[in-house]
């Protein structure tokens, strides 16, 4: 590392997530690395050396799950309308070609303006990694899924569009995300697990997310099967599975690898079984299962059965915006789990769900430095549950050591200050 700029940067707090907040703390780096954290009597501030006052510094947020594509359906759907007639009206709003580029690129650029430095972004086309690619973003690239809807699936297609992609790494990685249990067949979901398997892509689903998609993998009744024979689709000759939708999940596969089991609001004490005994991560997305008026979520019955759940934003057509710190702030709301184990999983378990828990979602020397500054409110007793009550204001964001997003209200974030 010789030769690389050293760098150091203060807060009122610093919150690592793998150990206990800071009071005053600094953080000290070289290049991309964090090279030590802890009280000013513990580490030496360099000559290039930033202070956030009245702020926290924390990890950089994740979000597992992202249609940036659909950016610009923002506010055009009224929520807690029926699901599928929510679904018909995004669906006839697609975006494709320059108009599909401008709007991941805003998206992009809104995740890196609320502290998100690593994402999972979902494409109808595998279109959107053309733009990522330009992006500092971490991001996981991911092709939907799906054989109801006409252009049905092609993975053979899906792999030719990633020639000239750059290779996966820290900073990208490709997947795939089958739309759903009752819109993706039985053969094509096996095939895509398989392919997902021998290219080393992570592999998702939306699943379990209302009663209506609970009852037709049950008992294949409901309006689905209405909805489905409107599309023109008939039950696959190989359609022979019965069960919960979590059942369906591990029998093609999912609970065993570190796939994204998207929502999941619709499940019992035997999918949360399930679930604890697989590897699968769950990812929430909170502010849409609100939009969608789903109720009661079980997260935090899952999180303490031990399996990792991660927080997302989903698609702006059932979403305000990208801050994942609304997400946050929507689980405290919630009150069913600690602000710590919130800031966790917008941290940590989303980059533990990307195989990125070595490198990112913790402040830990040796890691990656991805940090967030944001702003607190008065009297920060415990930072996060300031943050998330009443501050919450990225101040600036930066990955790998570099600054990607500074607020236009910050001016000079106290350089050179000791």
């Amino acid at each position: 590392m010789a030769g690389m700029k050293q760098w150091s940067v203060s807060a009122d707090w610093i919150v690592p997530v793998d150990g206990p907040p800071i009071v005053n703390g600094v953080m000290r780096g070289r290049g991309k690395l964090i090279e030590a954290i802890g009280a000013p009597r513990e580490v030496a501030h360099s000559a290039n050396h930033k202070v956030f006052r009245k702020a926290t510094i924390i990890p950089g947020l994740v979000n597992a799950h992202a249609h940036l594509e659909q950016s610009h359906l923002a506010g055009q759907l009224p929520p807690n309308r029926p699901f599928l007639d929510w679904l018909e009206a995004q669906r006839a709003k697609p975006l494709a070609g320059k108009d599909q580029d401008t709007v991941v690129a805003q998206g992009a650029a809104g995740a890196l303006a609320t502290g998100t430095t690593a994402l999972a972004d979902v494409s109808w086309n595998h279109r959107a990694w053309l733009t990522l690619r330009n992006s500092p973003l971490r991001k996981v690239c991911m092709n939907e899924v799906q054989d109801l809807f006409d252009p049905p699936s092609d993975l053979d297609g899906m792999v030719k569009k990633l020639r000239g992609a750059p290779p996966a790494d820290v900073g990208i990685r490709y997947g795939l995300m089958l739309q759903s249990p009752w819109t993706a067949s039985p053969a094509l979901c096996k095939e895509a697990v398989s392919l997902a398997g021998r290219r080393n892509w992570i592999i998702g689903m939306h699943l379990a997310e209302t009663e209506a998609e609970r009852q037709y993998m049950l008992h294949r009744l409901g309006q689905l099967i209405e909805y489905r024979r409107r599309q023109g689709a008939s039950e696959p000759a190989d359609d022979t599975f019965r069960g919960t939708p979590i059942a369906y999940a591990r029998s093609i596969g999912l609970l065993d690898i570190p796939a994204l089991l998207v929502h999941l609001s619709r499940i019992d004490d035997e999918d949360v079984h399930q679930l604890s005994q697989g590897r699968a991560t769950v990812v929430y997305c909170p502010r849409a299962n609100k939009f969608w008026g789903r109720g009661a979520h079980r997260y935090a019955d899952m999180i303490a059965a031990g399996v990792n759940v991660a927080l997302g934003t989903e698609t702006l057509a059932a979403n305000a915006n990208m801050d994942m710190i609304d997400e946050m702030r929507q689980l405290r709301f919630e009150g069913k789990v600690d602000v710590n184990t919130i800031l966790r999983a917008a941290t940590l378990n989303g980059a533990k769900a990307f195989g990125w828990d070595d490198r990112i979602g913790t402040l830990t020397p040796g890691k990656q430095a991805d940090w967030v500054a944001v702003q607190l409110g008065p009297n920060p007793g415990n930072p996060i549950e300031s943050m998330l009550t009443m501050g919450g204001k990225v101040l600036e964001t930066a990955i790998a050591g570099e600054t990607v997003y500074r607020s236009p209200d910050l001016k000079n974030p106290s350089p050179d200050e000791p």
